[in-house]
């Protein structure tokens, strides 16, 4: 089982002025170029700038043109770094099970888009980034408590809402059933 959150290209970028300084075909270019070991050509390129600046794709957010180009961004290195990886290495397993089993192996992935109620949150960006699904997965120990839950600056955290507590159970539920079981069900 494995999975990704819908922002986890954010993991590394806490300002936004960050992402007004950048320039997203040269960005796509840098991560493009040396994965296929050949200079991408200007139609794919702009096909894959088109994919991620579709302004109808934003056009419910009401976004600005920066704004766009940010989310973009994020969106890009969210598929490139994170979802693609992880889908190819989900089929490879389940390749691998079935011919090992002669029989479909189960691989579970899944994608978590849950705003955590508690979190810091990032006004500029909508989604949950890297990593915010832990609380819900190991539950809300001490130390994810004051790592994810406390503003910065602030002493203490915020609790979770009943509806984070019961999104836990659910998620920890699945887990544990595949752990034990090897595939996902909810009792």
């Amino acid at each position: 089982m494995s999975g990704i959150t819908s922002q986890d290209g954010f993991y590394d970028i806490m300002e936004p002025e960050y992402l007004d300084k950048i320039d997203l075909k040269d960005k796509i270019v840098a991560y493009v170029d040396p994965t296929h070991e050949k200079k991408v050509s200007e139609y794919r390129l702009d096909e894959l700038i088109h994919q991620y600046t579709n302004v109808l794709k934003h056009i419910s957010k009401e976004w600005n043109n920066t704004e766009v180009s940010r989310y973009a961004y994020l969106e890009f290195r969210t598929d490139i770094i994170f979802a693609i990886p992880t889908i190819l290495a989900c089929d490879r397993h389940s390749e691998l099970a079935k011919r090992r089993m002669e029989k479909a192996g189960k691989t579970y992935f899944y994608f978590h888009d849950q705003q955590p109620s508690f979190a810091r949150q990032v006004k500029w960006i909508p989604g949950v980034p890297h990593t915010y699904e832990l609380p819900f997965l190991y539950g809300f120990t001490e130390d994810l408590n004051v790592k994810y839950t406390s503003p910065y600056f602030e002493e203490y955290p915020r609790n979770p809402t009943p509806e984070d507590i019961e999104m836990s159970k659910i998620l920890m539920q699945l887990w544990t059933n595949f752990a034990k079981y090897g595939f996902v069900f909810q009792v």
